[in-house]
């Protein structure tokens, strides 16, 4: 697939994966799977670390080493269960963290309440993501994908219940094949 794909692009011709480690390896959905998984497990630091750095939050290296810093021999999420996120943070670094903690708050709340499909769609739009890809070269298609992943989210949802975990593992699964 990625050689046919390659060749497309190659001729201006839009492309969109469907499945496969391509599909799951590209940014913006590994971006929206590590915000899901925090979702459901704000302690999973690989999932923290993999938001912040995203173009999702945009923190620096540094503000990560910070925020790390922050909550020493503790998982990373308890920084952000302060009033303030981490101390040493550039003000840009610092502006972005407390509008993460702000967004997620929110997003955890509303996860409850809406289907994984909604869920994928606020976490996109809650962070500006869809703009932040669309900006990106290939955003058409960045974009596309981040469609696709909602997609999947409500055809799984559809036979497998509101079940987020279980999303997450067979996107994981799909991941593989």
């Amino acid at each position: 697939a990625a050689r046919y794909e390659s060749a497309l692009r190659e001729r201006n011709l839009a492309t969109v994966r469907a499945t496969g480690r391509g599909y799951y390896a590209q940014q913006q959905v590994s971006d929206v799977l590590a915000y899901l998984r925090l979702i459901r497990n704000r302690y999973d630091d690989y999932a923290l670390l993999t938001v912040l750095a995203s173009p999702l939050v945009g923190v620096s290296n540094d503000g990560l080493w910070h925020v790390r810093r922050a909550a020493v021999k503790r998982p990373i999420f308890t920084a952000f269960e302060k009033d303030e996120p981490a101390a040493g943070l550039s003000p840009t670094d610092h502006r972005l963290s407390l509008a993460f903690s702000q967004r997620f708050a929110r997003l955890v709340k509303r996860s409850g309440e809406v289907s994984l499909e909604r869920l994928c769609e606020l976490v996109v739009a809650e962070h500006d993501y869809d703009l932040a890809c669309l900006a990106m070269a290939d955003g058409d298609r960045r974009y596309a994908n981040l469609r696709k992943l909602a997609r999947l989210a409500a055809e799984f949802e559809a036979v497998r219940g509101p079940d987020l975990e279980g999303f997450i593992r067979f996107c994981d699964e799909q991941a593989t094949l």
